[in-house]
């Protein structure tokens, strides 16, 4: 079970790597947009999907719940894991990335600036760029590990519901 969930998993963890490397030479900022979110979405969901699915297909077309939920958890979290791997030579590599996340990030603030004063007050609002003019690579790292780890704890049990079947009594 845990063998066929590595091999998806390695791609996984591929695939998410390869699509934050083009949305950056697309002068995208894969951590501050929601696309990139979506996309991260729909790689994991297609994963767990085909390493679940190789599971029930192996075993007889018999898949208990625990056990897509078992193959899945090991799909995000070793894909989350090999993205990580690379995110972290991506950032120690291109230290620039920080500075183009600071950018990114307070201009996207500022962008919505009236709303975020009328919701958070002023104080709030300066509490907010001052955050992130201190972020640290291993701020970004922690919160795309979050976000990948949330994302495949959200899709397993929504494809584990779907393809389980119990044998027949």
């Amino acid at each position: 079970m845990i063998k066929s969930a590595l091999k998806f998993a390695w791609f996984c963890g591929v695939f998410l790597a390869a699509v934050f490397q083009v949305s950056i030479w697309m002068d995208g900022n894969p951590i501050t947009d929601f696309r990139h979110f979506l996309v991260n979405l729909v790689i994991f969901g297609v994963f767990i999907f085909a390493a679940i699915k190789n599971q029930k297909d192996t075993n007889g077309s018999v898949l208990h719940f625990w056990q897509g939920m078992t193959v899945g958890f090991w799909v995000y979290t070793v894909g989350t894991a090999l993205f990580l791997v690379y995110v972290l030579i991506y950032f120690s590599a291109e230290p620039s990335a920080i500075s183009a996340y600071q950018d990114s990030a307070k201009a996207l603030l500022e962008k919505g600036k009236d709303v975020y004063i009328q919701k958070i007050g002023e104080e709030g609002y300066q509490s907010q760029l001052q955050q992130i003019a201190q972020t640290t690579k291993w701020d970004l790292i922690w919160r795309s590990a979050m976000q990948k780890i949330l994302t495949g704890f959200f899709v397993t049990p929504v494809i584990s519901i779907i393809l389980r079947k119990q044998p027949n009594s």
